[in-house]
């Protein structure tokens, strides 16, 4: 039956290679689809009828996102954007799924800033596994003194979105040297695309007193 494991072996190296490229795919038809199909009805609202194009949405959704882009940097539109987000906060259910969107975007938007310095490997105390995390706080100091020496460190699931906030002692942590998206991918893959690579910082982390 070794035709049967080659043939077995060549189907799964094969959809590891299609499926990741058809999700992506995917995640961007449906983006499109959505931008285009929430924007694309307001548009033709305001248009005679007839002009409206396949499209037209998308294309009114990309002006609109580089003109917020531009007055985010003026006084006026940051105080009306607090006031707005003032409100929105004081709705319920909607404050949270708002806030946990923002929260999030403003995660990703500070990893790539900072580059490998967020991602680090936590040591749970159990023998010498260490967790991929991505530091999200260094300062506990408002709990209270027992926190001073705390800090807050996000661990994402594997081929899912959401994780855990663990709060944990700055000495079970050891800073990874890993670009933020590599340290994503390689979480979100379940390090199946990464290990090899990192193999040797890993051991490092892990023999780390």
């Amino acid at each position: 039956m070794s035709w049967f494991r080659t043939l077995n072996r060549k189907f799964l190296a094969g959809l590891l290679a299609v499926l990741p490229i058809l999700a992506t795919l995917y995640l961007i038809y449906w983006g499109v689809t959505a931008i285009e199909g929430g924007l694309g009805a307001i548009v033709g609202i305001f248009l005679p009828a007839g002009v409206y194009r396949p499209g037209l949405g998308l294309v009114a959704g990309v002006v609109i996102i580089f003109l917020v882009g531009n007055l985010v940097e003026t006084f006026m539109f940051r105080d009306l954007m607090g006031k707005v987000e003032e409100l929105i906060l004081k709705i319920p259910v909607i404050k949270i799924v708002y806030g946990g969107t923002r929260d999030l975007l403003s995660f990703i938007s500070r990893g790539k800033e900072h580059g490998g310095g967020q991602t680090v490997w936590v040591s749970p105390g159990i023998g010498d596994m260490v967790l991929m995390g991505f530091v999200t706080g260094d300062d506990l100091s408002d709990f209270g003194e027992d926190f001073n020496e705390m800090i807050t460190v996000y661990l994402p699931l594997s081929y899912q979105i959401g994780g855990y906030t663990v709060v944990v002692p700055r000495r079970r942590v050891v800073p990874a040297g890993i670009p933020f998206e590599k340290a994503m991918r390689f979480v979100m893959t379940a390090g199946v695309m990464e290990a090899k690579s990192h193999r040797g910082r890993v051991k490092s982390a892990m023999h780390k007193p």
